[in-house]
């Protein structure tokens, strides 16, 4: 497969399945978050007791933290006022932008970067043209108008068509 501008280097059903000390074995000092529909479903407007205690269990190995979102001001600093991680707002995913102008004064190198989002077309494509690692997980909702339902479908049959074909650095749960 040649193109794999929206190939995960990784799949899990939630952030909860990920494995830290794979983070950690990838020498990973940085994660971007997305928040809608990765961390929270959209209408949640803060983290409960289990995602505070997620985060903070990576913030205690030294890993940074920045939460982005195509959402406004409001909404990211809503959610993230109480969880003492950066954040970026309107981030315009997939354009990388606004992400790499927070990232390079955090962390220089990209192969230390890793994004973990529910979608194909922003974050995992965003993680590719920034050239760091990704992480795909489920997203917590079912899409609710037509256009995200239509991009859905396309993103279960891409998933489904790599996981038919034994695509080896996915990993499925």
């Amino acid at each position: 497969m040649k193109n794999r501008w929206f190939f995960p280097d990784f799949y899990e059903n939630s952030i909860y399945d990920i494995n830290i000390e794979n983070i950690i074995n990838l020498s990973i000092t940085t994660i971007i978050l997305d928040i809608d529909d990765t961390l929270v479903e959209p209408h949640i407007k803060h983290a409960d007791e289990k995602l505070i205690q997620w985060i903070k269990k990576i913030q205690n190995l030294k890993i940074n933290i920045i939460a982005v979102s195509n959402n406004t001001k409001k909404r990211v600093n809503d959610f993230t006022s109480f969880l003492n991680i950066s954040s970026i707002h309107t981030a315009l995913k997939p354009s990388k932008i606004r992400i790499w102008r927070k990232i390079k004064k955090i962390e220089k190198e990209p192969k230390k970067i890793i994004i973990i989002g529910d979608q194909l077309f922003t974050d995992i494509f965003v993680g590719k043209r920034m050239k760091i690692k990704t992480i795909l997980v489920k997203s917590l909702t079912k899409p609710k108008t037509i256009r995200k339902k239509i991009i859905r479908k396309i993103e279960e049959f891409l998933l489904k068509n790599w996981k038919q074909n034994n695509i080896s650095n996915i990993t499925y749960t």
